[in-house]
């Protein structure tokens, strides 16, 4: 790491810290209202590389896109089996299925951008089963 100050700690050092290092980790608590000031919790255990922890609604995501893809992530088996096939007739057969694989592609990235809405709009609850929530945060 090029930038920042050395750290002269020998601690430091010996765990492979050359320069400080300043670490943020907070957690999505909806219940903290937004102009309250968070609970610091501050870790300097390590002397070139203090952590500061707090939970904040400000931590919470504006946006989740992930559920689809976590929901498709537990199901990797049938979506690889489905691109595998797609592969296949796309390489094999792709000129004389030209009219079908336009449309295909153009529905996938129509239900893409509709789960994502779908997703914005918080009406994805189903697929939902697998999340687990951050600190203060409830499903």
């Amino acid at each position: 790491m090029p930038y920042g100050e050395k750290c002269f700690s020998q601690a430091a050092t010996d765990k492979g810290f050359n320069n400080y290092v300043m670490s943020f980790e907070i957690f999505c608590d909806p219940s903290i209202d937004k102009t309250a000031k968070p609970d610091l919790k501050i870790d300097d255990s390590q002397p070139c590389n203090p952590k500061v922890t707090f939970a904040h609604s400000a931590g919470c995501p504006a946006f989740r896109g992930s559920d689809l893809l976590r929901y498709l992530s537990h199901h990797s088996t049938i979506v690889g089996l489905v691109l595998i096939a797609f592969g296949f007739v796309s390489t094999f057969f792709g000129s004389k299925f030209y009219p079908h694989m336009a449309a295909f592609i153009g529905g996938a990235l129509t239900f893409l951008l509709f789960m994502t809405f779908a997703s914005l709009i918080g009406t994805l609850r189903a697929v939902e089963k697998y999340r687990k929530p951050t600190t203060g945060e409830s499903v």
